[in-house]
């Protein structure tokens, strides 16, 4: 029986051996993935292993030979013995060939799925198979513990090859297998955390929203630090409506592998039809701009090859899919591969437009007339379009591009019948028209003049929405440049601009009596509840689905009431406005040409308007007049500048001033703003009275502080602080600006908390446009010049006094609002950008003593990188000199909270432990070295951790100096070492003394900045609520009257923090026209106000009386304790 037993295990092993000996001999001479090495050989080593399992351990009656066979036990423990053996040596194997372990752990799975619950054999048979594949898998769990990191790597890649060979995991070895693969997720190692994310596949419960081992695998997708890991997970992750978000953010992923394989899941598990529209766009928007070309290619490759042939490979159709009208940038970009993939399949082939102007104009007389929605759509016009331009410019093919083109004659006729038509769609699609205008051929000067007279008359026509102001302006402005008569085109604009605003000025003497339309005056009843009505449909669209019933009625709706509440006066000026702010910036002309340098009696005017359409139309039209004449911008700068410092002017309005500002600023070097000021000067009765007229000089200095300071503090108006951001930028890197503070105030803002949390909110992980800005323009900056990078050391400098130097009162319950920046890692960023080190070598000719003669010589030792540049000696010694000024003040004052001083010396003290020394300048280096060891010294004589650290920091940068010495082999300086030391010394102490005032002052102005800041914040709420009081007081009186109209008003939804433009030029008439008690109330509240002023006041000398006698006893006391 012994025999039988070693003659059938010698061929068990037989089987495992052949199978590995020609997995590898496979692999030496094909090239082929491991998979197809490990599976070439396992069918017929599987029906060996399964003869001998039914030969040895399953026993047959040699009676009954009907009777099912019998499992020999000894034999069933001896075959998973041998089993486990052959893989257990694989596991413990100190090297393996890499076909080994997925050829035998193939094999295993093979043999052991082999068998399922509908195999035809007996139920003993299939029960002691079961037991057997569930024995090797918990051996398998428990490897996956071992200390050993091989065995553990091992023991996870063979659970999940195996995992993968069976057709079915029984329920309790399922959980089994969930709760130990689990934990092999967090492993340390990301070999292992890989081979898990394998097992983890098999084992997801994709029913389940809130499965455990979904969410692991997200986990690992998401905040994985190995790239290879989160890549993997991102491959084998279920995709679940759960998991869907997860999956998309990976589109913004750090590495380009995991970007690219986020496209490839895209292309292969989601249809087109299953993604929403925004995600398609931001798919699109963010793989075709990507700087990686692997990344480009895969999402070229999901738009050609998956998401055309989903839109059976139409691209007008695809084009519809990805919403044209909100994304048109992205689908140029789209329509451009699109074509120059069709090009590149059919390149001499011919080409069809996207629109057959030909059918729409013969068809358009019939009856009944064709849907002009059928030709001129969103997306077809734009395809055509893009065609005509593609052809025109990227290939350059006159005769595809003939073929596409219309003639002027047609090209007029197809405008004015898309302008005939009342749909909002068909304002995007005129646009394209105006657009395809440039590609035409005007030789035809007849149809020249018809096309010129028709864009005229679209620009008179106020109903004529205004977005299609730019387009048509564009095109005159093209057409005329053809004959080189941009003086007829500045000549026949400036007089639509004068018929449009003549009459403005003698509609106040008309407008009443003059009734010719038939329509009778509103009362003011009827138009408060026509307002209530506009503002109710305008927040209720919100909600509603876009091109719904509901929308396109309630759109109609709003249209009918906006007409009723339009000033004709306002419309017809605004559209001057816009027209003129067209001109401005399609013109080469400066202020000599005589049409020009009128145009300012439309814009002065409008800024003073309390319409807040017209402020925001006139501050553009004035900031681009200004960019005309060096003088008329330092004039009207101070304009723009009390417009954006006016705490209650509009958003838009704000951004145009600080657009208007930054391009001044952009255009004329060393501007030298102006104030004029005019002093009234008294005199006789009957003369007429003089005026005093003075010149101040605004300093350029205040506006970049201003302007800097206002990017780091603003709070909830993103736009604004990045408009601010980008113009800075563009004017450092243009040397317009070399203010360390106003680099300083970017910094801020760039380490800004409140922008952290803005991209932590965000639904595809996308930063504040004004971070995107500033993480490219610092490495862009620094890298510039060495004048950029001395600059940027000043400004870090700045930055971390003034952090230092922040108090606030104690017991603050505003501490939060604050937002103190992250100076630790706002320091580690500034000594990364400022670290310009290289590596250095050893000399190979320098002897070691313990190098044997004839022993051969070691290679060059590349030892730590030294500063080519002593920023980091600066920035150091500036810290170091905060903390000596922070421990003098300790001592100055003992009275204060040990706490303010504490908290600010252990953030130095991080942040010096960040730092690095170099040994290109030597005095720095030296000073730098002595104030820390004064700090050892002087320093930290109650707090052990923090001294230590110093004493820690000081020998590690002492070494490091040394280090940098040898290795440059500097020799010893001219100048005496220990003069030039005390004289630095001296200067330290001066500094130290000058920041320990500095701080000082900021302690004891800490209570009266806190007061300062919520006194505006107080009385604001007071006049809120006394406003709200006011207008229910006449509300009710208004009830009283008419009760109609109160029941309208109670049903009005809040009125709307801010409005646009179009909802700004409505009931203007009832802007103007105030009720009498309305003004009352505002007059009494104005006095009461005055007086709580007056009080508040009265109160504020009272606490300054009671500080500076507090002052005074703590100089009497300090006084005394000195004497």
């Amino acid at each position: 029986m012994g025999d039988m037993e070693v003659e059938w295990t010698l061929a068990f092993r037989e089987v495992f051996q052949d199978v590995q000996a020609d997995a590898i001999d496979d692999a030496h001479y094909y090239q082929t993935s491991e998979k197809e090495q490990a599976d070439r050989a396992l069918l017929p080593a599987v029906r060996r292993l399964q003869q001998l399992y039914r030969d040895e351990v399953l026993v047959s009656d040699p009676t009954d030979e009907a009777s099912a066979p019998e499992v020999a036990e000894e034999q069933w423990m001896l075959f998973l013995d041998e089993l486990w053996l052959v893989v257990g040596r694989v596991m413990v194997a100190p090297k393996l060939h890499a076909v080994t372990l997925p050829t035998i752990a193939g094999l295993t799975g093979a043999f052991l799925g082999a068998s399922s619950p509908t195999d035809d054999a007996g139920e003993k048979k299939k029960d002691s198979m079961d037991e057997l594949r569930t024995e090797i898998l918990n051996r398998l769990m428990e490897a996956t513990k071992a200390e050993d990191k091989n065995v553990r790597l091992r023991a996870c890649q063979m659970l999940h090859i195996i995992l993968n060979k069976l057709d079915y995991i029984e329920e309790k070895c399922f959980g089994r297998l969930r709760k130990a693969m689990i934990p092999r997720a967090s492993d340390k190692l990301a070999s292992v955390r890989i081979q898990t994310v394998f097992s983890l596949k098999r084992l997801q419960d994709e029913e389940d929203a809130e499965d455990e081992v979904t969410a692991e695998l997200v986990r690992l997708m998401v905040s994985d630090p190995s790239k290879d890991v989160r890549k993997v997970a991102l491959e084998n992750v279920a995709v679940t409506k759960a998991t869907y978000r997860d999956l998309l953010i990976r589109i913004r992923d750090v590495s380009d592998d995991v970007r690219a394989v986020a496209f490839r899941v895209f292309q292969e598990q989601f249809l087109l039809k299953d993604i929403p529209i925004e995600d398609r766009a931001q798919l699109l928007d963010q793989g075709l701009q990507d700087r990686a070309v692997e990344v480009r290619q895969a999402c070229e490759q999901m738009l050609l090859q998956k998401w055309l042939p989903g839109s059976d490979d139409s691209p007008v159709r695809l084009l519809r899919a990805l919403d044209v009208e909100q994304s048109p940038a992205l689908c140029t970009r789209v329509s451009k591969m699109l074509l120059k993939h069709q090009s590149s399949i059919d390149r001499y082939g011919s080409v069809t437009p996207s629109v057959d102007v030909v059918d729409l104009l013969s068809r358009r007389n019939e009856e009944p007339a064709p849907d002009v929605t059928d030709y001129l759509n969103p997306a077809s016009v734009f395809f055509w379009r893009e065609q005509c331009v593609y052809f025109q410019q990227e290939e350059k093919n006159e005769t595809k591009l003939s073929s596409l083109l219309p003639t002027i004659s047609d090209y007029l006729k197809v405008l004015l019948l898309a302008s005939s038509s009342d749909l909002s769609e068909m304002i995007f699609v005129l646009q394209q028209l105006l657009e395809l205008g440039r590609s035409l051929d005007y030789q035809d000067e007849f149809g020249r003049r018809l096309l010129l007279d028709a864009l005229a008359k679209i620009l008179r026509d106020l109903e004529m929405d205004s977005q299609l102001i730019p387009s048509v302006m564009e095109l005159m402005a093209h057409i005329y440049a053809l004959d080189n008569s941009q003086n007829d085109f500045v000549r026949v604009v400036a007089e639509i601009i004068s018929d449009l605003y003549d009459p403005v000025d003698s509609m106040d003497d008309e407008d009443k009596t003059n009734e010719e339309d038939g329509q009778k005056k509103l009362t003011e009843e009827e138009l408060d509840a026509a307002a209530a009505r506009f503002e109710f449909l305008e927040a209720h669209m919100e909600s509603m689905e876009y091109e719904s019933p509901e929308y396109i009625a309630a759109q109609k709706e709003m249209e009918e009431l906006e007409k009723l509440l339009q000033d004709p006066k306002v419309l017809s000026w605004l559209r001057c406005l816009e027209i003129l702010a067209q001109l401005l910036k399609l013109t080469n002309f400066n202020l000599k040409h005589p049409i020009l340098s009128g145009v300012g009696r439309y814009i002065l005017p409008s800024i003073e308007s309390d319409v807040p359409a017209l402020r925001e139309a006139g501050m553009e039209c004035l900031g681009l007049f200004c960019l005309l004449d060096r003088q008329v911008a330092e004039r009207h700068l101070i304009v723009f500048w009390k417009a954006l410092n006016n705490p209650d002017e509009e958003q838009d309005v704000k951004i145009n001033c600080i657009r208007a500002i930054m391009d001044m600023l952009f255009s004329f070097a060393n501007l030298t703003p102006q104030i004029i000021r005019a002093t009234p000067v008294d005199g006789d009765e009957n003369e007429n009275e003089q005026e005093t007229i003075t010149t101040e000089t605004l300093p350029l200095e205040d506006v970049f502080l201003g302007l800097a300071q206002l990017a780091a503090t603003t709070q909830d108006d993103l736009d604004i602080q990045a408009t601010i951001v980008e113009g800075f930028a563009k004017l450092f890197l243009m040397h317009r600006v070399r203010t360390p503070s106003v680099l300083a105030f970017l910094m801020e803002t760039y380490f800004s908390p409140r922008l952290q949390k803005v991209q932590l909110l965000s639904d595809h992980g996308y930063q504040a446009r004004a971070l995107q800005l500033l993480s490219v323009f610092f490495p862009t900056f620094v890298k510039a010049s060495t004048k950029n990078c001395t600059l940027f050391e000043e400004a870090a400098i700045y930055l971390q006094q003034q952090c230092v130097g922040r108090f606030q009162e104690l017991g603050d319950e505003e501490r939060e609002e604050i937002n103190q920046i992250d100076l630790v890692t706002c320091c580690k960023y500034v000594y990364h950008l400022l670290s310009h080190s290289e590596q250095v070598e050893e000399p190979v000719n320098v002897k070691n003593e313990n190098e044997e003669e004839g022993e051969r010589p070691k290679k060059p030792v590349v030892v730590n990188a030294h500063q080519r540049c002593a920023h980091h000696n600066r920035l150091t010694i500036n810290l170091c000199i905060d903390v000596l000024a922070i421990e003098q003040l300790r001592c100055d004052l003992p009275r204060i909270d040990a706490s303010f001083l504490d908290s600010r010396q252990k953030l130095l003290v991080k942040v010096l432990a960040l730092s690095d020394i170099s040994a290109m300048e030597s005095r720095s280096a030296q000073l730098l070295l002595n104030l820390l060891n004064e700090i050892s010294t002087t320093c930290f004589s109650s707090q052990r951790a923090l001294a230590k650290s110093i004493e820690g920091i000081h020998k590690r940068l002492k070494a490091t100096y040394s280090l940098g010495r040898r290795q440059l082999n500097t020799s010893p300086d001219s100048e005496d070492p220990e003069d030039a030391l005390k004289q630095d010394m001296e200067w330290a102490n001066e500094r130290v003394d000058e920041r320990a005032e500095a701080i000082r002052t900021a302690i004891k102005e800490a209570p009266t900045k806190t007061k300062s800041k919520r006194r505006p914040q107080a009385k604001g709420k007071r006049s809120s609520r006394r406003q709200a009081e006011s207008s229910e007081s006449s509300a009710d009186s208004e009830s009283s009257e008419d009760d109609a109209a109160g029941e309208i008003e109670s049903s009005q939804p809040p009125a709307r923090a801010r409005s646009t433009r179009q909802s700004m030029v409505m009931a203007v008439d009832r802007m103007r026209s105030r009720d009498v008690a309305m003004k009352e109330a505002f007059k009494k509240a104005k006095e009461a106000e005055d007086d709580e002023d007056d009080e508040e006041e009265e109160d504020d000398e009272e606490e300054g009386e009671s500080d500076e006698e507090e002052d005074e006893e703590e100089e009497s006391d300090a006084a005394e304790e000195s004497e």
